[in-house]
């Protein structure tokens, strides 16, 4: 996904849509929120978060491309997510710490698939 790609389903926090076939949903996940302070003051803070995409899929291929679509957004991730390390600079980095899968099917047929992302940010004292 380059600069200005949107997700091309709708995406909503805590649930999913119920109007369209394909949606998205992106809640907290749960993570160490303090991993580390500082005496001087500032620390290295994590806020991690899960990006479920459900869909119907109607063979194999629905499958992969589902999976496919999660793995675009965790490739993204991981591109970008490193620019700065946390021993360089104060600022934020993002990474994918697992690959997208299957989380679930439904009783409707719908299946679910999940990603899980970690957003670090560290913060110095001035």
């Amino acid at each position: 996904m380059g600069r200005g790609d949107t997700l091309p389903v709708p995406v909503a926090v805590g649930e999913f849509s119920t109007i369209v076939e394909v949606s998205a949903q992106i809640q907290p996940a749960p993570t160490q929120a303090v991993v580390r302070r500082y005496l001087a003051g500032g620390g290295v803070y994590q806020y991690g978060w899960e990006l479920y995409l459900r869909c119907h899929p109607s063979d194999e291929r629905g499958r992969i491309d589902a999976m496919g679509e999660l793995a675009k957004v965790a490739d993204a991730i991981d591109r970008r997510g490193y620019r700065r390390r946390p021993t360089e600079s104060p600022g934020t980095r993002t990474r994918s710490p697992a690959r997208p899968n299957k989380f679930s099917t439904n009783e409707d047929g719908t299946e679910d698939y999940q990603m899980i992302a970690v957003l670090t940010y560290i913060e110095r004292s001035q």
